[in-house]
């Protein structure tokens, strides 16, 4: 009498396996990964033995640590890597102060730039924004951040704007000892044509004597009663 013989099934996608006590055969596994805050694992065959995982974190953190882990070990499976861990990214450090003899960067002007003469060089333009010159940009936007003490910067108004003639006596800006500029600049204000100006004050004559003509108005009435 003739018995089949029995049948190994091949199990997890061809992993080597051993057979228990009762001639079945069994996948040989490593123990679950540990999981921290923020680390996935990826594995080709999950726990099974050979199977390699791989580590990575979620959003801006960052590993810190082995990038994958292999299942091995005949007898007792084990992963050859500990897990990583995830790290916040470092923050970038601060920019040193300027030195005591250097001014920074101009106030900033809406709608306006600067034009900074060193005291030996050329000079250097901190140009206006090339969209609509009426957005509001600061001329930090742009470098050179700091200027040595006798630095002179002028501002310039964009398009559609202008300094009031009685402020632009304050359009120049001297970089002073000690890393202060000697005084507040002037504002960029929107520049009115002849023919708007004309039309304000018409309208201001007119609106005086619609007043004028409402105070005759209640004059004679008060001589009446």
């Amino acid at each position: 009498m003739t018995t089949d013989s029995p049948r190994c099934e091949v199990i997890e996608d061809h992993l080597p396996y051993i057979s228990n006590n009762l001639g079945v055969p069994t996948v040989r596994k490593c123990p679950e990964l540990p999981r921290g805050a923020g680390l996935e694992a990826r594995c080709s065959a999950g726990r099974a033995w050979g199977s390699r995982c791989t580590w990575r974190c979620t959003g801006t953190l960052q590993l810190r640590g082995a990038a994958s882990t292999t299942c091995s070990g005949h007898h007792r499976p084990r992963w050859t890597h500990e897990p990583p861990s995830c790290v916040a990214p470092p923050s970038p450090a601060p920019l040193p102060p300027p030195p005591a003899s250097m001014c920074q960067a101009p106030p900033d002007v809406p709608g306006g730039h600067y034009i900074c003469t060193p005291p030996t060089g050329r000079p250097v333009n901190i140009p206006i924004p090339k969209d609509d010159p009426a957005v509001l940009r600061t001329s930090r936007d742009t470098t050179p951040t700091h200027h040595i003490k006798g630095t002179v910067c002028e501002l310039e108004c964009g398009r559609g704007r202008t300094i009031a003639v009685s402020q632009r006596g304050r359009r120049r800006l001297t970089c002073a000892p000690g890393g202060r500029w000697d005084q507040r600049p002037p504002p960029c204000r929107l520049q009115v044509s002849r023919d708007a100006r004309d039309g304000q004050v018409m309208l201001l004559r007119r609106r005086e004597r619609e007043r004028e003509r409402e105070r005759e108005r209640e004059r004679r009435e008060r001589r009446e009663r």
